[in-house]
């Protein structure tokens, strides 16, 4: 279970009939699309740390609420390889929406 500093948070990355990338989080039910994987990871930040400023402004404990995925995602990861770049996530107390945004540029798309 995550602490209020460190998240953790296992993504499955599938590839839909229409080319698009999703990225399926499993420890939470939030999942987000790109046109390539770079962009899915991207977005899939974006969710996560939305999420923890929703949490952040309303005082209340990150992804409080948020189910655990579907078993059919965990199943999914059981069988897939290991992402060679993982998505790291800045501590919940992290205040300065400057810092979130400077952590996010990694992530916006070639």
């Amino acid at each position: 279970m995550p602490n209020a500093n460190n998240y953790q948070v296992r993504v499955v990355l599938n590839k839909t009939e229409s080319g698009y990338r999703v990225a399926q989080g499993l420890e939470f039910d939030i999942s987000a699309q790109g046109k390539s994987i770079r962009e899915a990871k991207s977005s899939f930040a974006y969710a996560l740390i939305g999420h923890l400023m929703y949490a952040e402004q309303k005082k209340m404990k990150p992804f409080q609420g948020v189910p655990k995925a579907p078993k059919k995602y965990w199943e999914k990861f059981k069988q897939g390889e290991e992402l060679q770049n993982p998505i790291s996530l800045p501590s919940a107390k992290i205040r300065s929406f400057a810092t979130r945004k400077t952590w996010l540029q990694q992530f916006q798309p070639d």
